[in-house]
């Protein structure tokens, strides 16, 4: 098959199989969602999202009622969004003699026979942890389903629950925390907040209602079960409009741009790694084998630290990031640049300690600038709308050029800094921004030479995506090639990098990525996503009230059962010498907050507890030093506000709208 053929043409469509015992639905697996397979299968769950969720639950529901309205909510969600029902499979495990490679992958969605099948398949891929320990200590259980074997067989579910004891906190209420694993070729950050939304909301559904829900999915058409079968990203690429001489033509201006394009600058290495990084993954005690399975170590560690923002920290980040005129996730990039090069300069005032009794010390060279890879949400150009539909397309993920901020010392103002590199961040983000086009331009088929002859407009975005993606897919299919070096094919320190440039001539092309010091990636405003924490209603909760987690309507017969979102944390499966940032928000209150995912065999995690999270959380509670700094904030601040004011009510408007992040495709995690 020929690279384009996978490129908006349906190819990835869902079909029926047939001299089926009960119905099924199978697809290809699309080109990303395929990266993502290949390294959860070699890894044991490599790029497997982990997701650590906590609510605040008032009940006296029997504790067995209690389990069966989590099973069935945990049931109802499962085949609500049907991916999380479903197997990956090579084509000859399930069509064997079919056209293609037996090697090929494919989903496969089955129907259930009926509701107590259903109950108990669900059964299958959630534990109630304690049926096995009574307590468990939340953090280590968190890290040990990250470093032993995949929680999973994909040839059976993408997915699995971890249900944690209750833990009484007060007034007779309980901490409600669950742990979910799931495929990433199945979700994105966005879909996995948009499935947590709809599972709270299904726990703070009557059992009689959710019993309903689950006949409706069982028995539902099959016209009502395609409706929700999700497609692969690459059938939503618009297709590339003209004739055939023109549509070759822009293939061969693309390639050509990917070939000629600039990659990112040196970056400084990430100041946190080991000198010698740790051949292999240390292996664990077997604290519960009962749950995990210990006799298979994956390739390397990855541990997950958290930073939030102190009240006081976060409220002055948002008002410089009002002042610059940027985004708060530009915000998000700033700070995590300034800690990471703080860290760095440390790092080398201890080198040149160390040197300073060196006959010849080294000339000092200028300092490398700050690299940071970012993937990308190609929602906004694909075909449909799926913005606010995270579960029509599960998965879309897009890999950026990186994004460069120039090294500042620390001697310089902090707040000064801080605003400079904002307003880098903010200006690099914009490229990915979609912009109205006139009617007939096409972001598929536009006319090069308007500003969009570079492999990093917008414009480009899909087609260099859809060439890295082969490119990838094509050098893991070169013996040896895989899957040595898992962290490195897809950008190393910056996870989702972009590959050296290359492809031509059809021959295969062994993608090697660049460095990045780390990789950031911002969600927002959580709140938009999964809700905020709510009182618990007085009687009746209303219908907006459930939706967001808002209560349960009592059934005498089985008791009150109330869940309130209080926190979530994802975490990612790190590849080799990964060091995976998320932020995000939480308009209410103000809050800002951090978790890192890491390679652990090559970042020490004692280090990044004991200086990467207090930097973090500290860098911003000291008020600026002395009035020269005070005054220089301030006069800044004078000078912005003239310039936007001469930018006139028009350019007032696009800033802000540039500010609220609505069209902005940077990957929410």
């Amino acid at each position: 098959m020929h690279w384009l053929d996978r490129y908006g043409t349906k190819y990835h469509r869902w079909q029926q199989l047939d001299n089926s015992s009960a119905e099924t639905w199978y697809r290809p697996v699309g080109l990303v969602e395929g990266l993502f397979d290949r390294d959860g299968m070699a890894g044991e769950g490599t790029t497997d999202v982990n997701t650590l969720l906590g609510a605040q639950l008032s009940t006296d529901m029997a504790p067995e009622v209690l389990r069966r309205k989590i099973l069935l909510a945990w049931t109802v969600l499962r085949f609500q969004h049907v991916l999380l029902s479903a197997r990956a499979l090579h084509r000859e495990d399930f069509l064997p003699g079919g056209a293609g490679s037996p090697k090929d992958r494919f989903f496969v969605v089955e129907r259930p026979r009926g509701v107590d099948g259903m109950v108990k398949e669900a059964s299958r891929t959630m534990d109630f942890v304690q049926d096995a320990y009574h307590e468990v200590d939340v953090e280590d259980f968190y890290t040990h389903v990250m470093n032993t074997a995949r929680v999973f067989d994909n040839s059976r579910n993408l997915a699995r629950l971890f249900i944690l004891p209750l833990k009484s906190v007060s007034d007779g209420r309980f901490l409600f925390q669950a742990i979910s694993v799931i495929a990433h070729e199945i979700a994105d950050a966005l879909t996995i907040y948009r499935w947590h939304a709809h599972f709270l909301s299904l726990l703070n559904t009557p059992i009689s209602v959710l019993e309903k829900q689950a006949a409706q999915l069982c028995f539902a058409s099959s016209s009502d079960l395609r409706s929700r079968l999700p497609p692969a990203q690459e059938d939503l690429y618009p297709p590339i409009t003209g004739n055939r001489a023109r549509q070759r033509w822009f293939w061969a201006i693309s390639r050509i741009l990917r070939h000629v394009r600039r990659p990112p600058p040196p970056a400084f290495p990430n100041p946190l790694c080991r000198k010698t990084p740790l051949k292999s993954a240390e292996r664990l005690p077997r604290h519960y084998p009962a749950l995990l399975d210990y006799n298979k170590t994956p390739p390397l560690n990855t541990y997950s630290v958290s930073a939030s923002l102190s009240p006081r920290a976060a409220s002055r980040i948002q008002s410089l990031c009002r002042s610059a005129n940027v985004s708060i996730g530009s915000g998000a990039f700033a700070l995590v640049a300034l800690v990471m090069m703080k860290l760095y300069e440390q790092q080398q005032q201890q080198q040149q300690q160390q040197q300073a009794t060196s006959t010849q010390p080294n000339a000092q060279s200028p300092p490398p600038p700050f690299v940071a890879s970012f993937p990308l949400n190609p929602r906004p150009f694909l075909t449909q709308p799926t913005s606010d539909q995270e579960s029509s397309l599960v998965l879309a993920f897009a890999f950026s050029d990186g994004l460069t901020l120039p090294f500042l010392p620390s001697t310089l103002p902090l707040e000064r800094r801080f605003r400079l590199l904002a307003r880098q961040a903010d200006r690099q983000l914009r490229i990915y921004q979609k912009r109205k086009r006139s009617a007939d331009t096409h972001l598929g088929a536009q006319s090069v030479g308007e500003g969009e002859l570079s492999s990093q407009s917008a414009a480009q975005m899909l087609p260099q995506l859809h060439l890295y993606s082969t490119e990838r897919a094509m050098a893991e299919t070169v013996p040896g090639n895989y899957p040595p070096n898992m962290g490195r094919r897809g950008g190393g320190g910056g996870g989702g990098s972009p590959p050296s440039p290359g492809g031509g001539g059809g021959e295969v092309v062994v993608v090697v990525g660049m460095r990045a010091t780390c990789a950031v990636s911002s969600i927002g405003d959580r709140t938009e996503l999964i809700g905020p924490p709510l009182p618990p209603p007085a009687a009746h909760a209303s219908a907006e009230g459930r939706r967001r987690g808002g209560g349960d309507e009592r059934d005498d017969e089985e008791g009150y059962a109330f869940f309130s979102f209080t926190d979530i944390n994802c975490t990612v499966r790190a590849r080799e010498g990964e060091f995976l940032v998320g932020s995000a928000g939480d308009t209410g209150t103000g809050w800002l907050g951090f978790s890192v995912s890491f390679d652990g065999c090559a970042i020490e995690r004692p280090r990044v507890e004991a200086e990467w999270r207090p930097l973090m959380e500290t860098l911003f509670e000291v008020e600026p030093g002395g009035n020269e700094d005070a005054e220089e904030v301030e006069g800044s601040n004078r000078q912005e506000s003239s310039g936007t004011e001469r930018k006139g009510p028009r350019g007032g408007r696009r800033v802000e709208k540039m500010r609220e992040g609505k069209s902005s495709v940077m990957a929410k995690l």
